[in-house]
């Protein structure tokens, strides 16, 4: 999913600490295409897709805006080897539930991964959900996910949502954006989501009937729990993070640096 509006990128953060291409990027609230290693012309997806090419993955489709050049551009044919890269349009950014409806053609009737352009995994945690079979959710565990030197830092949890789990595995609920006590008390073994998902026709369906939010939009999380009161099953797999996140200025920082010495092979 790269079609976001990027509102909180296009505010101000860290404009003194961007290159100009970094600065630029951060205007057009460009999340998925900011330059990340100034010297290899590498951008934030690129490394995404390198890792899901390390899980297996093989073919890709990028979920963009009605205006996408830029990713055509910097994913033509003859720059790839190991990944195939289509593009599906959201016309409206109306929410990730209709960005993922946007993939339902390209998918075909198969399960698909879906990740955050924003947001780069572990190579186990996407490879953990490309071996499942049928809908499941990466759940990553807080204590994984904060400190350290790519660790996000707790409070910054709370923008998530803990993830609960029923008897068979399978997921139970999901707390959207828990507070600090309810957070603290659930311990660094509770699990949080970093929409990691494995869909199948079930959640594509859930994500063509879903309603609209409090917010206005039309939200994987909600059309998830719609699937499972339908009877679906998502099964949970319980990863390790630590998950970098590129929401904000503040961020292109410490992603760089935590990427500064990684190889991408597209």
């Amino acid at each position: 999913m790269a079609r976001g509006l990027g509102t909180r990128m296009r505010a101000a953060g860290a404009r003194g600490t961007l290159t100009a291409a970094q600065a630029a990027a951060a205007q057009r609230g460009d999340k998925a295409l900011m330059p990340i290693d100034a010297m290899g012309g590498r951008v934030l997806l690129d490394y995404v897709l390198s890792r899901a090419a390390d899980a297996g993955i093989r073919e890709v489709c990028l979920v963009v805006p009605p205006v996408h050049d830029g990713f055509l551009a910097h994913y033509q044919p003859s720059r790839l080897s190991r990944l195939r890269v289509d593009v599906a349009v959201q016309e409206q950014p109306t929410g990730t539930a209709h960005a993922v409806l946007a993939a339902r053609a390209w998918a075909d009737g198969h399960d698909c991964v879906v990740v955050n352009g924003d947001n780069l995994y572990p190579v186990a945690a996407l490879r953990a959900l490309v071996e499942r079979e049928g809908a499941a959710i990466g759940a990553f565990t807080v204590g994984s996910m904060v400190g350290g030197p790519m660790g996000l830092p707790r409070e910054r949890l709370t923008g998530y949502a803990l993830v609960h789990v029923d008897a068979s595995g399978g997921l139970q609920a999901l707390i959207e954006k828990p507070d600090a006590h309810t957070l603290h008390e659930a311990g660094d073994e509770a699990l949080v989501s970093m929409n990691l998902w494995r869909v199948d026709t079930r959640l594509f369906e859930a994500c063509a009937t879903v309603g609209v939010s409090a917010r206005g939009e039309y939200e994987l999380p909600a059309a998830v729990m719609l699937g499972l009161a339908r009877g679906a099953h998502v099964e949970v797999c319980r990863v390790d993070g630590p998950v970098l996140d590129l929401s904000r200025q503040d961020d292109v920082a410490v992603v760089a640096r935590a990427l500064r010495e990684e190889q991408v092979r597209l």
